[in-house]
């Protein structure tokens, strides 16, 4: 039974069901070359990841034919948001491209009802869930992000995390890069204080295995808190 959860919790965090709006939310910040705290929205936010992804902000204009259910759904949801239908496409193919082709059909991801996923987690010891959380920062994401990004650096694990504030509907993530290889992450949730603990173990995980960080973590019922700090050699 300790190995279902162990699935279900780990595919739980990298994929849940529906997905917020993220027009306008701020989720990084970070200390300039001045010393002055800049928050970064994150449309703006994308644009300074589109370097390491080859990315580009060029628009092109390109022609093509959809089902006409689907046009009047697309008008009728860009309405609603109150944008063009143009953006709104934009908006979905990102979606598309950053996420969800990873982790549709045929991958190795699950979508699990929010109060499903509360059970699972209601059930598993503090205990086990440490231990989840550190093999699942060690073994399975690095499965993971070998497949999504070209390599494994401090701006594609930073993108993985805002992936997850943006997309998986587990917890607002807000990283404050405080300059001189420090950081600052801070999630907020309403799971619980099971899901901070796994949290902070998951992200401490990662930021240790994969960029040799010292970290130090915090959590409460409905937030943790990281404080993450290269190693000296």
């Amino acid at each position: 039974m300790d190995d279902i959860f162990r699935i279900l919790l780990h595919m739980a965090f990298l994929s849940r069901g529906a997905q917020p709006s993220i027009k306008g939310k701020i989720f990084w910040r970070y200390v300039n070359q001045q010393g002055i705290l800049e928050c970064v929205r994150a449309t703006e936010l994308s644009n300074r990841r589109s370097s390491y992804a080859g990315r580009s902000t060029k628009k092109v204009t390109r022609a093509f034919k959809m089902e006409d259910d689907l046009d009047r759904e697309i008008s009728w949801q860009a309405k609603k948001k109150s944008i063009t239908t143009s953006s709104l496409i934009n908006q979905i193919l990102r979606r598309y491209t950053d996420w969800y082709q990873y982790i549709g059909h045929g991958s190795n991801f699950l979508t699990l009802d929010k109060e499903m996923f509360a059970s699972f987690l209601y059930e598993i010891s503090e205990e086990k869930l440490i231990e989840i959380a550190r093999s699942s920062a060690l073994v399975s994401i690095h499965s993971f992000l070998q497949f999504r990004y070209p390599k494994i650096n401090l701006d594609t694990i930073m993108d993985y995390f805002s992936n997850l504030s943006s997309y998986s509907n587990l917890g607002e993530i807000n990283i404050i890069d405080e300059g001189h290889d420090r950081f600052e992450i801070h999630i907020r949730h309403p799971f619980g204080m099971k899901w901070s603990i796994f949290q902070a173990e998951y992200i401490s995980g990662i930021l240790s295995s994969f960029l040799e960080m010292q970290t130090t973590t915090e959590v409460s019922p409905l937030s943790c808190s990281i404080s993450a700090v290269r190693k000296k050699e």
